[in-house]
């Protein structure tokens, strides 16, 4: 009887203490500090959005953290197009929040297909509306994909993770990448500047995108190199919070 009572005082304390960890990601008070918008996978694979928001939250991040649902399954790698309007209603709330609070850093974070529709909104932003930086993990993009006219919508920088080990980006050369072309994903291997640039898109590649490639010393974090191996909470802790907190946090903290 004894060992029952202690038991249910037990269960009643992880009840209690996993209500105090909850964490309000959209409250009032985050969205005065500024807007981060997440974006899944195709099919939202295994929570990585959630994951995310975790070790953001855990990482000091104070911004409103939201997740744009886009993700259909069957049409994610299969219609360009319809994922590009659904960029477009990205873009026009992105435009929204910053009409409403306006002067407040805006960041994107997309995840493997989720990174195709972060690009096409940075792309359809009307003018004279920019985003602080972009963050793209395991993207489904193929590496030659021109991120020129995104690029130029940031204030700062795009952060590209990737990983050699990541099987499902180098799946792209058979199942086509999520900008409807056959080749090798930007997650397997990053970005390159398409074939034939011009100086002037060279230097916007140098000057606007950060590659990040996975080190073996990223598994003390969860991040063994897979697809979802950076959106690990404590790798996102680690690595990816700093970079999304304000413009004078980006320092050399923030660099894994």
């Amino acid at each position: 009887m004894r060992s029952r009572r202690w038991f249910w005082l037990a269960a009643a304390c992880l009840v209690w203490a996993g209500g105090c960890s909850h964490v309000n990601y959209t409250s009032p008070e985050r969205y005065a500090h500024g807007l981060v918008v997440c974006l899944s996978g195709s099919g939202r694979m295994m929570n990585e959005v959630g994951d995310i928001r975790r070790g953001l939250a855990e990482g000091g991040v104070d911004c409103a953290i939201e997740v744009f649902e886009w993700s259909r399954f069957m049409l994610d790698l299969t219609d360009v197009e319809q994922k590009k309007g659904l960029a477009s209603q990205l873009a026009r709330r992105i435009e929204t929040y910053q009409k409403v609070y306006p002067g407040r850093p805006v960041h994107l974070l997309g995840v493997s297909a989720g990174t195709g529709l972060v690009v096409w909104a940075l792309e359809d932003l009307a003018p004279g509306h920019r985003v602080a930086s972009a963050v793209l993990i395991a993207s489904s993009l193929s590496r030659t994909y021109d991120l020129t006219a995104a690029l130029n919508h940031l204030d700062g920088v795009a952060y590209n993770f990737h990983s050699p080990m990541d099987l499902v980006s180098g799946a792209s050369v058979v199942v086509r990448s999520v900008d409807g072309r056959h080749g090798v994903a930007a997650g397997l291997s990053g970005f390159r500047p398409p074939d034939d640039t011009d100086e002037r898109t060279r230097a916007v590649y140098e000057e606007k995108l950060v590659q990040v490639g996975w080190r073996p010393a990223d598994t003390l974090t969860g991040n063994v190199g897979d697809h979802l191996g950076a959106t690990r909470p404590a790798y996102v802790r680690k690595y990816i919070a700093p970079l999304v907190r304000s413009e004078r946090d980006r320092g050399s903290d923030a660099s894994p």
